[in-house]
């Protein structure tokens, strides 16, 4: 009895540190997103309206370089104009 008392609080314990690491993981995730938005939304805004696709290229290439990112993508009414990287299906936070 002890021991199956035992089994359960620890695991019990360890589901509950796994989630919470989890959510770190997931709000860092969302911390380096907002800042790369803060960063990099300017600069890109003004390219496309200076029509610098080059400078737009470029800022996307760097975007894709980040270790949390694997695609970015410029979309206008719903419509993709401009991307880089490769768009994943599963598991992914826009």
């Amino acid at each position: 009895m002890i021991i199956g008392f035992s089994t359960c609080l620890a695991t019990l314990i360890a589901g509950l540190q796994l989630f919470h690491e989890f959510r770190k993981g997931v709000d860092r995730i969302h911390r380096e997103l907002n800042y790369v938005k803060v960063v990099n939304l300017s600069p890109i805004t003004t390219s496309l309206w200076d029509l610098a696709e080059e400078n737009v290229q470029l800022q996307r290439e760097g975007l894709v370089n980040h270790p949390d990112i694997v695609y970015a993508a410029i979309t206008i009414n719903g419509n993709i104009t401009a991307k880089a990287g490769v768009k994943l299906d599963s598991d992914v936070i826009t």
